[in-house]
């Protein structure tokens, strides 16, 4: 828990209330105020990880003036009120300035200290909540933590719609934190798509869902915040304001990730940028939402490369990485009995036609219009005139999803080349595609071949060897 300390010639500890429960509380409290999260409210740490006895500063920034109060929750449930406190009763701060929780010259500091029982790489919140007027919240004291979490939520909710008010949390983890660069906050958009408004467009069973649920198992400790889009819920406008939104809260040190698991092809380029970035190349690479459209021989309600371009350059974070578990091609292949692939089964039209041209990731190194946005990595589960497949069964996973998630699981050790003790998305990926390439080929008797865009050139590390 995090004790604010006096450094006055008494040396006097604040007070702070705080109710004392099990680990298992703190992931219940974080479900319970996560969805309170509301733009106007920036709150942040010099850094993701300190040390016992390491002195901690926050730093907020409202876009509004009014009355905030910051709570900490440790590794243990433990709930404690940082602001307003003994030196700072009042909680009214300005919009538009910057503050410092302690500030220069203050006496006293934030002093780090995980609860008995916390082990290395811990997590403690720190949660602000500002309100335009001033609304007393609770405090915790002899209150459940999560019957606290809920009460807070509740009176947030409850405001009328003219009282303006913000949320905003941040995470850091307990040390040692040597040996580990920072990887800041990792917020994750999963889009799984098997059911298709258009039933023409359906997988046999829900493949992509069973991606996404295994990535997530796999790599859940890697995510700090997770938003799944499934089926009907994968509109154009949802993906699109996923990226937006949710991902748009990534800050300079946090890396965004996206997932993509349903249909793709390759749609004739209309604006002419990919020939900018290769002569031969005429067509936009695309993604299909569940809403997708056929009509006239046209497709509607895609998502182009461009646009997916043009998003992520939006976005705030330091680093993304982008992957895709679709067809570029525009033609049905079918493997034999047990392997499907990626395909939309729509009639054959113009726009559609198979050309050797580009992937979904490289207008993010050439594109006149990606400019700022955050560093990719992308990580395709085909080439551009390639076929995607999958086990075909109901708990089967595409043939990428499996090579990678089993050397996550089974050889991180032999894919740790570089010998950090971690292994990297880059280093799964050069271990996993060659044994997609030759399953594909003996199996099937087709191409496969995965491909990886690193315009991060650092690795995204993942999982520790052991």
């Amino acid at each position: 828990m995090l004790r604010e300390l006096a450094v006055q010639i008494l040396c006097l500890a604040l007070s702070l209330p705080f109710a004392v429960v099990s680990k298992a509380q703190q992931a219940a409290v974080r479900a319970i105020i996560e969805p309170t999260e509301r733009p106007g409210l920036e709150l942040w740490l010099d850094k993701d990880c300190y040390e016992a006895g390491e002195s901690l500063v926050i730093h907020f920034k409202s876009e509004k003036g009014g009355y905030l109060t910051l709570y900490s929750i440790d590794s243990a449930g433990n709930v404690s009120v940082l602001f307003p406190n003994a030196f700072y009763s009042s909680p009214r701060i300005n919009g538009g300035v910057t503050y410092s929780l302690p500030a220069s010259g203050d006496p006293f500091r934030i002093v780090v200290q995980p609860p008995p029982g916390a082990t290395p790489g811990d997590k403690e919140i720190i949660w602000g909540v500002i309100t335009e007027k001033q609304r007393p919240l609770p405090t915790a004291k002899g209150m459940d933590p999560e019957q606290w979490a809920r009460t807070v939520r509740v009176q947030l909710e409850s405001l009328p719609s003219s009282i303006w008010w913000a949320s905003k949390k941040v995470e850091f983890r307990y040390g040692p934190c040597g040996g580990e660069e920072s990887k800041g906050e990792v917020y994750a958009l999963l889009v799984a798509i098997s059911d298709y408004a258009d039933d023409r467009n359906d997988l046999d069973y829900p493949i992509s869902q069973n991606i996404i649920r295994a990535y997530r198992e796999v790599l859940g400790k890697f995510f700090d915040h997770v938003k799944v889009l499934d089926d009907e819920e994968a509109t154009r406008s949802r993906i699109l304001q996923g990226i937006r939104g949710f991902l748009g809260q990534a800050g300079p040190e946090d890396i965004v990730y996206f997932h993509f698991a349903g249909h793709g092809y390759h749609v004739r380029d209309k604006n002419g940028d990919e020939k900018e970035n290769d002569p031969a190349d005429r067509y936009d690479e695309i993604i299909c939402p569940y809403d997708i459209k056929v009509a006239s021989g046209k497709l509607t309600n895609v998502i182009l490369d461009d646009e997916i371009c043009d998003t992520f350059a939006s976005l705030r974070a330091g680093r993304a990485v982008l992957v895709f578990e679709s067809c570029y091609s525009g033609t049905v292949h079918r493997g034999g009995e047990h392997y499907n692939v990626f395909s939309l089964p729509c009639p054959t039209m113009s726009e559609l036609l198979v050309y050797p041209g580009g992937t979904m990731a490289d207008d993010f190194s050439k594109s006149r219009s990606y400019r700022g946005g955050p560093k990719v990595l992308a990580l395709e589960a085909c080439g551009p005139t390639q076929s995607a497949y999958y086990v075909n069964k109901p708990d089967g996973l595409s043939v990428f999803a499996f090579f990678m998630l089993r050397v996550l699981e089974q050889f991180r050790e032999e894919a740790d080349t570089n010998g950090d003790g971690w292994v990297s998305l880059q280093e799964v990926f050069k271990l996993a595609a060659p044994a997609v390439s030759e399953t594909i080929e003996e199996e099937v008797g087709e191409e496969q071949d995965p491909m990886m865009f690193d315009y991060i050139k650092e690795p995204v590390n993942v999982k520790k060897v052991r």
